[in-house]
């Protein structure tokens, strides 16, 4: 870990700034997920969800954990 002093405008400046580095295995990686979705519609994404996101559950609420969660 380094520690930068917040007084350091130019570092700090550095840390916040978007950075855009193009990965070609990871633009691969997206078109093979993002054409799978197209494909698969619902039932893919309900996949990749279950992979990436470690979704257990449904995918659907119903009403009274909706009325809940909005309390």
């Amino acid at each position: 870990m380094r520690i930068v002093a917040s007084t350091n405008r130019r570092a700090v400046r550095a840390l916040l700034a978007p950075e855009r580095v193009r990965d070609a295995a990871t633009d691969r990686t997206v078109a093979k997920i993002v054409g799978g979705v197209r494909r698969g519609g619902d039932r893919a994404l309900l996949a990749y969800a279950r992979r990436f996101d470690g979704l257990d559950a449904a995918i659907e609420i119903g009403a009274r954990e909706l009325r809940d969660g909005a309390g």
